[in-house]
């Protein structure tokens, strides 16, 4: 009797603290805004940019209005573009904010990740560490509008030099085509 007492004593806090304690355990390992942002550029701005074979690329999880409207955009280049230059990304790198870019590494791009408030993270880098330009033109800062999706920060929109947002140079894009 004695030890199935034991057992089930043991049957009952293992029940308790799955229950209880796994999702706190659970919740310390979700990363905030600035941690997806960071790891995603520490990961980009490391892997080789000069080789002809194109290394994959990680990924950033976008919200989900934002990739119904990169699905549009891309439905709208597919259909009435032809041959003209069409669809987000298509004429440089959406994350480095250039047509040419040789950063190298994280640390030698200058990398910094600033969470400004919550789910508004800034980010500035270099594209060409190992060009000395007194002027800066080869420096680069974006914001990401970040929000929660199943308790997952993802990319809402980028602005580009705070000025430029992502999410309206697609709709634009998209708007463009639907006027023919």
């Amino acid at each position: 009797m004695t030890h199935a007492r034991t057992s089930a004593k043991s049957v009952l806090l293992s029940l308790f603290l799955f229950t209880f304690c796994f999702p706190t355990l659970n919740a310390k390992t979700k990363l905030t805004a600035k941690e997806v942002i960071e790891t995603f550029y520490k990961s980009y701005l490391t892997r080789p940019f000069d080789t002809k074979a194109k290394p994959s690329a990680p990924k950033l999880r976008f919200s989900k209005s934002f990739n119904e409207l990169l699905k549009v955009n891309e439905k709208v280049c597919k259909e009435k573009a032809g041959t003209d230059i069409c669809g987000w990304g298509a004429d440089g790198d959406v994350y480095l904010n250039a047509q040419e870019y040789k950063p190298e590494s994280y640390q030698k791009a200058g990398l910094t990740v600033n969470e400004i408030t919550n789910g508004k993270v800034a980010v500035s880098f270099n594209v060409y560490p190992s060009i000395k330009d007194h002027k800066n033109s080869y420096i680069r800062t974006m914001t990401y509008l970040m929000l929660q999706e199943k308790s997952d920060w993802v990319v809402d929109d980028i602005l580009y030099d705070n000025v430029s947002s992502a999410r309206k140079s697609i709709q634009s894009e998209i708007d463009s085509y639907s006027k023919n």
